[in-house]
């Protein structure tokens, strides 16, 4: 198995070559971030200035709360199909 508890790849590191087909396993991501800012997500992060102003706080923490909600969902779909091929166990 390769180091990084995946299916080896066809040359190991030390120069042998891959015989067997062993899958390791990967915890599934975090669950579901949920965003009570009461900000407005956006695709850009504001500055946020000495002077406190709190529609710019909360919608940068909002569009930081989407963001990786996005990514972990993305991440959960890619452990699924990759113990759906049999790469990873589950």
């Amino acid at each position: 198995m390769g180091t990084d508890g995946l299916r080896p790849s066809p040359f190991e590191p030390d120069g042998r070559t891959a015989t067997t087909s062993a899958v390791g396993t990967v915890a599934d991501p975090a669950g579901a971030l949920t965003d009570s800012s009461g900000g407005t997500a956006s695709d850009t992060l504001a500055a946020i200035t000495g002077s406190y102003v709190e529609a710019t706080i909360e919608n940068t923490v909002a569009s930081l709360a989407a963001k990786i909600e996005s990514n972990r969902a993305q991440l959960a779909a890619l452990l699924a199909e990759l113990r759906a091929g049999g790469t990873i166990a589950t």
